[in-house]
């Protein structure tokens, strides 16, 4: 019994940013925001991932909020799967409908393990500026996250005040222009091991392109990581191997991946 847990942003689904190396006939939309395509798939993609789901559990995880994965429509309208993680872990739905006790699990354990948010938000003041900092918001009240210039960001205080963070129950990931703020009992990895557990799975399969995915790719029987992103910038693997596409032909390749072990 195998279960497929993947990050959805860079890995399984793309912004028109990587999709150069795509011929766009065989892109297909699967997110809008007020009438702009946000996201896409390749065909052969959502092709892959839906004959896998006839064989296998897929869960997408991923950092968004509930509001921004319900508007990911390919997991609502194509594909249905029966759970999603969102808010990086901190959220379970089954079926679209939160798990109330998982909710209740992580936020005591939030509550136990990690420093109050508006205190590390005070340290964080400290060295913002209004040049590099653009607005910041608290996701589904778990975590924060922040947008940025990213040129301007002082990414050596950032690192810094990242170790802080981890000394006081938080984690800090830097993707692009989002910053985030994360308490350490907010991940991935608990979220789809309690799933796996509740469902009686044997083998975990995951994949994803940022610091917050590591947890989980280190906990997982088998793991490929996109050759981009945050974790391949840093090259933070660790052992696991990287795909050899990048842009959206990784989340391709990383499907084939997961069918080679379930086949």
């Amino acid at each position: 019994m195998m279960l497929f847990a993947s990050d959805l942003d860079q890995t399984l689904i793309y912004s028109s940013r990587h999709t150069k190396d795509a011929d766009p006939t065989k892109l297909r939309v699967v997110e809008v925001l007020e009438g702009k395509v946000i996201s896409y798939m390749t065909d052969d993609a959502i092709n892959s991932l839906q004959d896998l789901m006839k064989r296998i559990m897929f869960i997408p995880v991923t950092t968004r909020t509930i509001n921004q994965y319900n508007r990911v429509t390919i997991f609502s309208e194509d594909l249905r799967p029966t759970y999603a993680v969102t808010s990086n872990g901190g959220n379970i739905l089954i079926d679209g409908k939160v798990d109330e006790k998982w909710s209740q699990h992580i936020r005591q354990r939030i509550s136990k393990d990690s420093m109050a948010m508006d205190d590390i938000l005070c340290e964080f003041e400290k060295f913002t500026h209004e040049s590099w900092l653009h607005r910041g918001l608290v996701a589904d009240d778990l975590f924060y996250y922040c947008i940025v210039e990213r040129d301007l960001l002082p990414v050596d205080e950032m690192y810094s005040f990242g170790e802080w963070l981890s000394s006081n129950g938080w984690e800090l990931s830097i993707q692009g222009r989002k910053v985030y703020f994360i308490p350490q009992a907010v991940n991935k990895r608990d979220a789809v091991l309690h799933i796996k557990e509740s469902e009686g799975m044997q083998i975990v399969v995951s994949s994803g392109d940022s610091l917050l995915d590591l947890p989980l790719i280190h906990a997982s029987s088998h793991a490929l990581i996109p050759a981009h992103g945050e974790v391949f910038e840093l090259g933070k693997n660790e052992g696991v191997p990287f795909t050899q596409s990048n842009g959206i032909k990784a989340s391709e390749e990383i499907l084939k991946f997961v069918a080679s072990i379930e086949d």
